[in-house]
């Protein structure tokens, strides 16, 4: 899933409740990024934010060792959670 029915399903959709544990952590330190850049600069350009996923799309070491310390207590649960929009949306 990308683009707009990702955004449906996470925003309006609340999918984010059918994340694993280890996802949940993820987009929760990706939300801390974006609200580190806003702070840092108030009306990022679109460079600033490619900059900012190059971060963890090129393997920065800092990006790294933060998300592993991040993850490292995290379990996955064993329990698949779909439900019936996610299911059309795979389709």
């Amino acid at each position: 899933m990308i683009g707009d029915k990702l955004a449906d399903v996470l925003l309006r959709n609340d999918g984010v409740s059918m994340f694993s544990n280890v996802t949940k952590e993820q987009y929760a330190l990706s939300k801390e990024l974006w609200n580190l850049l806003k702070e840092e600069i108030s009306d990022p350009s679109v460079d600033d934010i490619f900059q900012l996923a190059d971060y963890s799309l090129d393997r920065e070491i800092q990006w790294i060792q933060n998300s592993k310390e991040r993850l490292a207590e995290i379990r996955y649960s064993s329990n698949a959670k779909f439900d019936s929009m996610a299911k059309q949306l795979a389709e």
